[in-house]
């Protein structure tokens, strides 16, 4: 027998892979006012409930009613007006417009066309001469009014106080002592050393090296290359507030005349004083230390008139001073120092007779 054969067996083809498909995911576009946290599995949910809405219909008949035009249109729609003139008619061109001057007749004088037009331009000048006036009087007041003004500080820069000319301004009330200590001009504060103490003042500035070679009075500092110039060293009459709350002090530069005001200072305080200005002094700008001080009271309630800035000045009359005056004078409520201060002295005499202490007998 014989055997059979086997056949051979097919050869399987390898399948060709083919991928899956994949959906298209598109990315859901949330809009502004989903809550926060919002998934893609329940926001098909949710998305009839934040989904804008659809607003009322646009009428479209409105635009219906709309006129369109163009400029062009106007200008095209626009005919010239046209005027016939006669042989002797006129044209007057003048700053109101066009004018044509007829006559019944057709004639016309050349003087009343001169007529009108002087006419016409007479009024305008006269609006433009009451202005000008007006601009004039207005800049005259408003001189006249900063001159007052500037005459208003100057007096309060030398109320109940004097001028010692080309040195320094001062005035003063019952608690208070202002000084304007007249400086190099533009002097800056950052170079100025002021020490004020009990009973005298010093004002110091710094200078350069180059700039001290002619100032005898200067002394090195720490050996740096600077020096100082001395510029103020003097006493006070009477003593001040050491409190440096008290103590202020600024840099202002002034135009002044010294010899107006040291005249002014006379009439303000009703003063007598004397000075030899030379030559018509001229008005200038001057840099001033202001300094703002404090009285010192040896007792409560007394306060003490200074008739000086500095000791050795020239002194002033201080029963002419006009705050003193005004102090001193007996109103409806009031009582004047003076009376207060002999029933004072009375008590005290009073006071003293009773001890029984021995006193001085005048024979």
């Amino acid at each position: 027998m014989q055997k059979k054969q086997k056949t051979p067996k097919k050869q399987k083809t390898p399948k060709k892979y083919k991928p899956r498909k994949t959906l298209k995911t598109q990315k859901t576009k949330y809009p502004r006012n989903a809550p926060q946290g919002t998934h893609r599995t329940n926001w098909k949910k949710i998305k009839n409930n934040y989904a804008p809405r659809m607003s009322s219909p646009i009428n479209y008949s409105k635009f219906d009613q709309i006129d369109v035009s163009s400029s062009d249109d106007e200008r095209k729609s626009r005919k010239p007006q046209l005027t016939k003139l006669g042989r002797k008619d006129k044209v007057v061109l003048s700053p109101s417009g066009l004018t044509i001057l007829k006559d019944g007749n057709g004639e016309i004088n050349d003087a009343d066309v001169c007529k009108s037009i002087n006419q016409e331009h007479s009024e305008p000048h006269i609006e433009s001469k009451s202005l000008g006036v007006t601009k004039n009087d207005v800049a005259q007041r408003d001189k006249n009014e900063d001159a007052l003004k500037n005459k208003r500080n100057l007096e309060n820069m030398i109320t109940n106080g004097a001028v010692v000319p080309f040195k320094y301004i001062w005035n003063q009330s019952v608690q208070e002592i202002n000084a304007y200590i007249a400086l190099p001009l533009y002097t800056k504060a950052k170079s100025l050393v002021v020490q004020i103490q009990e009973d005298k003042m010093v004002v110091k500035k710094d200078v350069k090296q180059g700039e001290a070679a002619h100032i005898t009075s200067a002394q090195s500092t720490n050996g740096t290359s600077n020096h100082e110039e001395v510029l103020i060293d003097k006493p006070f009459p009477f003593k001040v507030s050491e409190d440096e709350d008290t103590q202020l002090w600024e840099i202002k530069n002034i135009r002044i005349n010294w010899e107006d005001i040291f005249h002014l200072a006379n009439e303000v305080n009703n003063q007598n004083l004397q000075f030899n200005f030379g030559e018509s002094s001229i008005e200038k700008e001057e840099t001033f230390l202001c300094i703002n001080l404090k009285k010192k009271y040896e007792f409560e309630g007394f306060y003490v008139w200074w008739s000086c800035l500095f000791k050795d000045d020239q002194q002033i009359n201080l029963s002419s001073l006009p705050t003193r005056k005004a102090m001193n004078k007996t109103g409806n409520n009031s009582t004047s120092f003076k009376n207060i201060w002999q029933e004072a002295h009375e008590t005290f005499k009073k006071n003293i007779s009773k001890r029984g202490l021995p006193r001085r007998v005048d024979l």
